[in-house]
C-alpha cells in the first residue's frame, strides 16, 4: 500500500497484514487469468530492457504490475488507467452508436471497488454458491456478500421469472 509514515511524515510504499483473518484466503486460478499473468511478466521485462530509469523499491521487485520505472503504481495511477479505458470505451460506444443512429450510452464512471462488485455479481450469474462468493471475497457473514456485492441484472431476473414459468408449465 502507498501510506503516510507516521514518523517521516512522507508516502511510502508497504505491505500490510490483512485487516482480518478472513482476509487471508487462497482463490483458485483461472487459466486465462495465469495465462494473463505470464504475458503481463513477459511485458514488464520488455518495460525493463527499454527503461533507462528502472528502480525498483526495496522488497518489492517480484510485484507483477509496476510502473515504466520498476516501481509499484499507487492507486491514482490506476484510477487513471481505468480513466483512460472508461474514456476510450466510451468513444467507441459512440462512435458504434453515430454509425447505428442509436442512442449513445456511455459506461457510468467507477472506480476500482466496482470491479469487486462485478465479480460478485457475476460469480452469482455463473451459478457459483454464495457460500463459496462469500469466501473469495473473505466475508466473515454471507449476508454482507449477499446484500452488498450481488446485484440482480435484467437478464438474471428473466432467467429466474422462466424457472418459475417452467414450473407452472410442469403443474398445468
Amino acid at each position: 500500500m502507498y501510506i503516510k509514515d507516521l514518523e517521516t511524515k512522507k508516502y511510502v510504499f508497504k505491505y500490510q497484514t490483512p485487516k482480518t483473518k478472513n482476509s487471508i484466503r487462497i482463490i483458485p486460478m483461472q487459466e486465462s487469468v495465469y495465462k494473463a499473468l505470464k504475458r503481463q511478466r513477459i511485458q514488464k521485462k520488455e518495460m525493463q530492457m527499454l527503461s533507462d530509469k528502472w528502480e525498483p523499491l526495496n522488497g518489492f521487485e517480484n510485484l507483477v504490475f509496476v510502473g515504466k520505472n520498476g516501481k509499484p503504481i499507487t492507486e491514482h495511477s490506476f484510477q487513471v488507467t481505468l480513466d483512460g479505458i472508461e474514456k476510450a470505451i466510451n468513444k467507441e460506444r459512440k462512435k458504434r452508436a453515430e454509425k447505428d443512429k442509436t442512442e449513445f450510452i456511455p459506461i457510468q464512471h467507477f472506480y476500482p471497488h466496482a470491479l469487486r462488485h462485478t465479480f460478485a455479481t457475476r460469480c452469482f450469474e455463473a451459478g457459483i454458491e454464495a457460500k463459496v462468493v462469500q469466501g473469495f471475497l473473505g466475508h466473515y457473514s454471507i449476508a454482507i456478500t449477499l446484500d452488498l456485492y450481488t446485484h440482480v441484472t435484467n437478464d438474471k431476473a428473466k432467467t429466474e421469472m422462466d424457472k418459475l414459468e417452467n414450473l407452472y408449465q410442469e403443474i398445468i
